[in-house]
């Protein structure tokens, strides 16, 4: 499988491949669900540390796992629980703090909610 994935070393390389594996998967080249490549060969590929695709594995099965959740709560219209400040505060230390951006998240859920709104209109209600 070639993702055509391109690394400038002068930027964080797990933030890279996360943003790009997520654009990849919006754009549909990569399919919701799709294996990816194990990490040790897409690190070798990349010539990046096998850690650093791991943790951006990691990141990215969260970022959808989150994205469906949100989704399936819309849809039924059941509502969300909130979780606990402690666990927010844990969760936000264990993914890098201040230095997350969430932009690229925003963006994901956007885009989910366009196809939403264009398939099933009436999915929030």
């Amino acid at each position: 499988m070639d993702l055509h994935i391109v690394i400038d070393r002068t930027q964080p390389l797990g933030e890279q491949l996360l943003r790009q594996l997520r654009g990849l998967i919006r754009s549909g080249r990569l399919a919701t669900g799709a294996q990816l490549p194990p990490t040790r060969l897409l690190a070798e590929q990349l010539g990046l540390a096998r850690q650093t695709v791991a943790e951006a594995y990691e990141r990215l099965y969260y970022v959808e796992r989150v994205a469906q959740v949100q989704l399936f709560a819309m849809w039924t219209g059941q509502p969300l629980k909130k979780l606990s400040e402690t666990v927010v505060e844990k969760t936000r230390r264990d993914y890098g703090g201040d230095r997350y951006d969430p932009s690229p998240t925003q963006r994901h859920f956007d885009a989910l909610k366009r196809i939403l709104d264009r398939k099933e209109p009436d999915y929030a209600t």
